[in-house]
């Protein structure tokens, strides 16, 4: 629906603007934060060397929906 809340969580190897496009023409409300993911730059199939902050993830979901 259009108002929807988008949160893309963003490998700083791989940036990859699809999901924005996709956000923006159907009027979504788009947000992506990017993490530390260790992987090598362009490889969007390699192992990633570094976990997720699911800490920080949920502290950002409520910032965003709050």
């Amino acid at each position: 629906r259009p108002g929807t809340i988008v949160y893309e969580l963003v490998p700083s190897h791989y940036r990859n603007p699809c999901f924005l496009a996709l956000a923006r023409q159907t009027g979504l409300a788009y947000w992506a934060d990017l993490f530390d993911s260790g992987g090598q730059d362009g490889d969007h199939r390699g192992p990633w060397a570094n976990d997720i902050a699911i800490d920080r993830v949920m502290t950002r979901i409520g910032e965003l929906t709050g």
